[in-house]
């Protein structure tokens, strides 16, 4: 991919490979572009280490991600597209599949979202994850400075995630900030905790509905991370006595016997809403995917508008 950048004012008369890099190039990318004759300024050849100039326009053909030279099975499901252009690929990721393969297992027969993309022949990387047991929207980028440009969005709070739960009992208010941190129950653990000297963690909540079922209160509710902490959503809504619904690892004895009792056998959280700055097509982009299937459709169907009508608001 071929992208043209403009040399704004701070980088006035640096030489041309500090400029690439403090545009966001990691070094070894920006290695590339130059070994690979990548580059140029305003359509001439300049050597590296000549300066450029406030409004001179950088020419950059981008190389994408090398070839992880490993075979994957071409059985894997073909993964859902919800968008894709030059520089993402953006999918839908099913309950029970993992983003990555694990560590443990031959990674090249292990069912995840990374897999099923590579089977399809797309060399891709994640900018994201989302926990297995979890369903939702993960965006791939399609080379290292794309990757590069969305992470920083992600470290700056620009890149926002929206999901919606069903939880067993009520939250405190119908919205809210949630600032608790969090941090490994052992140091060995994969299982968070709130403790007061754990990292800095912020959720968002706000009240969807709330519905009784055989005397229990269930909320369906929306949730947002305003940081990006393992399990930070299951985490703080367990704190809150708030277990989300189909959790194994973030239950109480009551959620346990409540989800087992109506057979809820998946985690009830779905990531069905981004949104981010695209930084080639220069506009923001709203992705959005299917809404959490209502498992009381039986009993007290929930009256909130679905994700896909716009009737759920961003919280931030």
């Amino acid at each position: 991919m071929t992208i043209s950048i403009m040399v704004p004012p701070e980088l006035d008369g640096t030489t041309l490979r500090d400029a690439v890099r403090k545009l966001g190039f990691p070094t070894q990318q920006t290695a590339l572009l130059f070994k690979s004759d990548g580059v140029r300024v305003d359509g001439e050849f300049v050597y590296p280490n000549q300066p450029v100039f406030m409004g001179e326009e950088l020419e950059l053909a981008i190389p994408g991600f090398k070839p992880s030279g490993k075979k994957t099975e071409s059985d894997f499901p073909r993964p859902e597209i919800l968008y894709e252009d030059a520089a993402y690929l953006i999918v839908f990721k099913p309950a029970g599949i993992p983003t990555h393969p694990g560590r443990k297992t031959a990674e090249t027969r292990q069912d995840s979202m990374e897999n099923r993309i590579l089977s399809t022949g797309f060399q891709a990387h994640s900018i994201h994850r989302l926990d297995t047991e979890t369903q939702g929207i993960l965006v791939f980028a399609r080379f290292p400075y794309a990757q590069v440009l969305l992470q920083k969005q992600m470290a700056s709070g620009a890149f926002h995630k929206q999901y919606e739960a069903y939880l067993l009992g009520r939250l405190p208010s119908r919205s809210g900030l949630i600032e608790a941190p969090i941090e490994r129950k052992h140091p060995n653990s994969y299982t968070r905790i709130v403790r007061e000297n754990g990292k800095k963690a912020v959720s968002s909540f706000t009240t969807l509905n709330t519905f009784c079922i055989d005397g229990e209160t269930v909320t369906h509710v929306l949730l947002s991370p305003l940081t990006g902490r393992t399990h930070q959503l299951r985490v703080h809504m367990h704190y809150l006595g708030c277990p989300i619904l189909g959790d194994m690892r973030y239950r109480t004895p009551a959620s346990t016997a409540f989800q087992e009792k109506h057979c809820i056998l998946s985690l009830q959280l779905n990531a069905f809403r981004l949104s981010f700055f695209h930084p080639f097509l220069k506009q923001k982009m709203d992705i959005r995917s299917r809404p959490l299937s209502n498992p009381f459709w039986y009993s007290a169907p929930s009256s909130a508008s679905q994700p896909e009508t716009g009737g759920y608001p961003f919280i931030w």
